[in-house]
């Protein structure tokens, strides 16, 4: 994609970032808090033009996708002017054992997973929200803002079943799930606390949505275990019908994790096992936010 400033030198570009950013939200006192939050962040403009280097090529590619230190401070920086202080996380310690981790969440918006990273660090916790990990579909690397959000965690780019042409070439799909998995295990051997949204698109109506049968390969991994996690309150944060933002109070419940390896030598088949997380992640939600349909599509 190409630079958000392509027509000025890299300090002139550095100055501009913190209005440009903040331009997105909505309500006058968030926006410049986030205009000064974002300013306040030290750096160069060596150090800008090589993020803008960066996420220009950011969604060349499917599979891992590396992360920049500048992205980071800026998305720290963004999401602290705007998750409210009335926010929540329970549930912490389920977060924390040994093996491989992948959180299975409800998908509300753009900001979900910058959300919960603020919720991290706000319990005192930033090296596990550092350790936050995306699986994002194309369009979190279409847009400027969201761009810099990607860019501030490791993400896995996936392939959305709606954007795959009718002609395109089956083997080069298999090559693509085949490595965005691989490089799935690879993250979560190294550490890293990888967040699938099972319903492979955000909910339009805030409540959860079935879960997408294919997720099943990315869950039943041999060793993982699973942790549900429902939140609410992140779509106001990020409009769903447009790139408007706004501050919102954002509340998380982390349950107990589920040993993905004893639910399968029970006798589960994958397709069960993913409905089981579904029917974790929304026990963990408020009514107003629990699914009214089937558990899988």
């Amino acid at each position: 994609m190409p630079s958000p400033f392509p027509d000025l030198p890299a300090e002139q570009a550095l100055a501009a970032m913190p209005a440009f950013l903040a331009a997105y939200i909505v309500e006058p006192a968030a926006r410049e808090r986030v205009r000064a939050g974002v300013a306040a962040v030290q750096t160069t403009p060596d150090e800008f033009a090589d993020l803008l280097a960066m996420i220009g090529s950011l969604g060349d590619e499917y599979g891992r996708r590396p992360c920049h230190p500048l992205a980071q401070k800026v998305a720290k920086a963004y999401i602290a002017g705007l998750v409210g202080p009335g926010s929540t996380l329970a549930g912490l310690e389920h977060l924390q054992g040994p093996g491989p981790r992948m959180i299975v969440a409800n998908h509300l918006g753009y900001a979900d997973t910058l959300a919960l990273r603020e919720l991290l660090i706000r319990a005192g916790r930033e090296d596990l929200g550092d350790r936050v990990a995306a699986v994002a579909g194309p369009k979190v690397y279409e847009d400027p803002l969201r761009l810099f959000a990607v860019a501030s965690h490791p993400s896995i780019r996936v392939m959305q079943s709606s954007q795959i042409d009718e002609d395109a070439d089956p083997r080069a799909l298999v090559r693509i799930t085949r490595r965005c998995l691989a490089d799935c295990t690879s993250m979560l051997d190294e550490g890293l606390l990888v967040v699938l949204f099972g319903e492979g698109t955000r909910s339009r109506s805030a409540r959860l949505q079935p879960f997408i049968k294919a997720v099943s390969r990315w869950v039943a991994q041999p060793g993982l275990t699973v942790v549900p996690l429902g939140h609410w309150g992140s779509e106001g944060l990020y409009a769903v019908d447009g790139d408007r933002l706004g501050p919102s109070d954002v509340h998380a419940r982390i349950g107990p994790p589920i040993a993905v390896d004893e639910l399968m030598a029970g006798g589960m088949g994958r397709h069960e096992v993913l409905a089981a997380v579904h029917e974790a992640v929304e026990g963990l939600l408020p009514p107003a936010y629990r699914s009214e349909g089937p558990r899988l599509r």
